[in-house]
C-alpha cells in the first residue's frame, strides 16, 4: 500500500510536478532537509516565448558556506529581479485566453525581491493549487534520507532537475501561444498551463500527465 510520495517545491513548478500533487494528494510529502543545488527548478522555471523556452532564474545570495540547507536560501535582492521575472510572464502570456482573468492576483507574488526561497515555492505551489482546485499538501520530510528503499514510498525528488538524464515527460499537446511557431513545449511551469486551459480543463490535463517512477 503506498504510504508517502516525496517532492521538492520549486520555483512556478513544472507541469509534471503539479500533477504529482493532483494525483497522489494527501500521501504528497514535501523535502524540507535537502541541501540547495543550483541549476535546478529549486529557482529557476520555464516559460514559452516567441523564441522558444526562456528559463527564469531567481538569485540566489552566495555566502562562504559551501552547503546550506534548501530552506535557509534567501533570493538575492540587488536588482529587482522579480519585477524582470513579471515582465517576462505578462509578455509571453499577454494573449493567452486565461490571463487576463489571473493577472491581478498573479501579480501579487512579485511584490518583493528578499525572499526566502523554500518558503516562497511554497507560496507559489499554494497559489497554483488554490487556481486549479487542488488540495495543497501539508505534510514534510522529518529528516534528510538520500534513498528510500521502502516499496511503499514514491522519491520523486529527480523532478527537481532541470539538467541530466531523466524520463522525459509524457504529455499530451494542449493549445500554446506559439505553437505555430515554437512548436509544442513539453513540461513548461505549471503557469503555462492555467494561462492556456484555465483551471477546469488544466486540472483535467493534470490527471492524465504520466508520472515517471525511478527505480
Amino acid at each position: 500500500m503506498l504510504k508517502a510520495v516525496i517532492l521538492h517545491p520549486s520555483y512556478f513548478l513544472t507541469c509534471q510536478s503539479l500533477a504529482v500533487i493532483a494525483q497522489y494528494g494527501d500521501r504528497l510529502f514535501f523535502e524540507k532537509h535537502d541541501n540547495f543545488q543550483k541549476q535546478t527548478y529549486r529557482s529557476r522555471c520555464t516559460i514559452a516565448t516567441d523564441q522558444g523556452k526562456l528559463n527564469l532564474s531567481l538569485p540566489i545570495k552566495h555566502l562562504k558556506k559551501t552547503r546550506r540547507r534548501y530552506c535557509e536560501v534567501e533570493s538575492e535582492n540587488v536588482f529587482e529581479w522579480n519585477k524582470q521575472h513579471l515582465k517576462s510572464i505578462a509578455t509571453a502570456y499577454r494573449t493567452s485566453p486565461y490571463f487576463e482573468f489571473f493577472e491581478s492576483e498573479f501579480k501579487e507574488l512579485f511584490n518583493s525581491s528578499s525572499v526566502n526561497l523554500f518558503d516562497h515555492n511554497l507560496k507559489i505551489t499554494k497559489y497554483l493549487c488554490d487556481q486549479f482546485r487542488i488540495t495543497m499538501p501539508s505534510k514534510f520530510t522529518d529528516s534528510y534520507q538520500q534513498d528510500y528503499s521502502e516499496s511503499e514510498v514514491i522519491d520523486l525528488r529527480y523532478l527537481i532537475l532541470s539538467k541530466g538524464n531523466k524520463p522525459k515527460p509524457d504529455q499530451r499537446p494542449y493549445s500554446q501561444v506559439f505553437e505555430e511557431k515554437t512548436g509544442f513545449l513539453c513540461n513548461l511551469s505549471a503557469i503555462d498551463l492555467l494561462f492556456n486551459l484555465g483551471p477546469k480543463h488544466g486540472l483535467s490535463y493534470l490527471k492524465e500527465v504520466s508520472i515517471s517512477v525511478p527505480f
